[in-house]
């Protein structure tokens, strides 16, 4: 086999190559779980003794993000927020103790009422 014919065969095998490494490497980074997910919570109405509709607190990284976890209060900015979204909580809420705040108490019993505490309408 002369030289020509065999830098013209290692050409394909080099391109076949370079797109297995490519489809190797795109199902493994195509496939990671962790990433950006949106931290949902409710938000309590104090006025009218409430929650109103899940709403997007932010973005937190986590592999997943079940609403399964016992109920946490957050601040963030003036707005009280109730949630069943577990950890981690985005950066911009403040976790808030039933303890501490008259108002989180009120809205974590809010959740165990027949209708979850929802605003009318909600």
């Amino acid at each position: 086999m002369r030289a020509s014919e065999r830098s013209q065969m290692t050409l394909p095998i080099q391109r076949v190559t370079v797109l297995l490494s490519l489809i190797g490497c795109s199902l493994l980074f195509g496939c990671e779980q962790e990433g950006p997910r949106v931290y949902t919570a409710m938000p309590f109405n104090a006025a009218d003794g409430c929650l109103g509709a899940y709403e997007a607190l932010g973005l937190v990284e986590a592999d997943e993000l079940p609403a399964t976890c016992a109920p946490v209060c957050l601040q963030e900015n003036e707005t009280l927020y109730v949630s069943t979204v577990c950890a981690p909580y985005p950066t911009e809420a403040t976790v808030v103790s039933a303890g501490d705040s008259a108002d989180c108490e009120s809205a974590l019993a809010l959740l165990e009422t027949d209708n979850g505490g929802a605003c009318e309408g909600e």
